[in-house]
């Protein structure tokens, strides 16, 4: 064979192995990649999953562990909570081995504008509710990305958890009674009927409906169909004395909690707006003979309680009833 053909074809040959020799370092070069970007996406679960549980327990915290027994004048447990916080981060294993803390702050959240403002305050208007926690890995096992000059020194997640005043009740999950804003969270009270000239609570609807014995005797048969309520509805008010519903009460709420609307009114026979909720365990039907003998709903106005998240949601005023922590952020 000629030599010019020999050269030629050694040509063809030594470019061939050329840009398969590329072929492979780009296709390992992007494998690389992958497993590289692959490995910084686990290190970002792990460490949003170290923040989550980190921030869920630091709100939790910021309340006494009895909430049936937390005093009328309350204040957060903010360093409770940092503390819980920071050591239910801490105990997730990021990447095989240990996280680190970058920040760890109590605040409020602010539901219109979805911002978290740090401090800790026992405030009614800017009460603390919010634990926000970012978690840190450092020193990532990496080698690709590094090759192409990139350094990922770290990669951190925030979360933030709220357990804040209940705003809303879903469907079922509130009660046939209306208690007075001023007297929530006031421990042992009797919710005189048929009327009271000091009213403190009373039956109530939704508006249009009208709190009647036949209104409230159904909620009551099912109460399941107590339609949801929220902070800013407007209710009708009833404080006359429904046997019915008063007998229904004597057999089955007795020595339960229920959770009441929280309204701004001095009479019971009108309509007012919803401003809050509040938590009632009922203890007595009664009649009392020196008050004119007028019958009563008797029962213990809690300071603090909590209403499950899939029956409430948040955005309410400092009643006493809040509302199970949920993530944010």
């Amino acid at each position: 064979m000629p030599q010019d053909q020999l050269l030629a074809g050694f040509r063809k040959q030594s470019g061939f192995a050329v840009l398969t020799a590329l072929a492979i370092c780009a296709l390992l070069g992007v494998l690389g990649l992958g497993i590289d970007l692959g490995y910084l996406f686990l290190v970002r679960n792990e460490l949003q999953r170290a923040a989550e549980a980190g921030a869920i327990a630091g709100v939790r915290a910021l309340y006494p562990n009895d909430l049936t027994t937390a005093p009328a004048n309350l204040t957060p447990n903010c360093g409770d909570a940092l503390s819980r916080a920071n050591s239910t981060a801490l105990s997730n294993v990021v990447s095989g081995g240990n996280l680190k803390i970058a920040a760890i702050q109590v605040g409020r959240w602010n539901w219109s504008t979805s911002q978290f403002t740090p401090g800790c305050s026992g405030a009614s208007a800017d009460f603390s509710d919010a634990v926000s926690a970012t978690t840190q890995k450092d020193d990532l096992a990496v080698f690709f990305i590094r090759a192409l000059g990139v350094q990922p020194a770290s990669l951190t997640a925030t979360s933030i958890a709220v357990m804040d005043w209940a705003g809303a009740l879903h469907q079922g999950a509130g009660f046939v009674l209306a208690l007075k804003a001023d007297c929530a969270k006031a421990g042992d009270l009797k919710i005189y009927l048929n009327p009271d000239k000091d009213d403190i609570g009373g039956w109530y609807a939704k508006d249009p409906a009208k709190p009647n014995a036949s209104t409230i005797k159904g909620y009551l048969d099912y109460p399941g169909a107590i339609p949801a309520i929220q902070k800013g509805d407007l209710v009708n008010l009833n404080n006359g004395v429904i046997q019915s519903a008063l007998d229904l009460i004597a057999g089955s709420y007795l020595n339960k909690t229920v959770w009441l609307p929280v309204v701004n009114a001095d009479d019971f026979n009108q309509s007012a707006t919803v401003e809050g909720f509040t938590a009632f365990r009922i203890t007595e039907i009664g009649q009392d003979q020196g008050h004119d003998g007028k019958k009563y709903v008797r029962g213990q106005a809690l300071t603090l309680d909590e209403a499950p998240g899939d029956l409430s949601d948040p955005g309410g005023n400092n009643y006493g009833l809040l509302t199970s922590p949920r993530l944010v952020n």
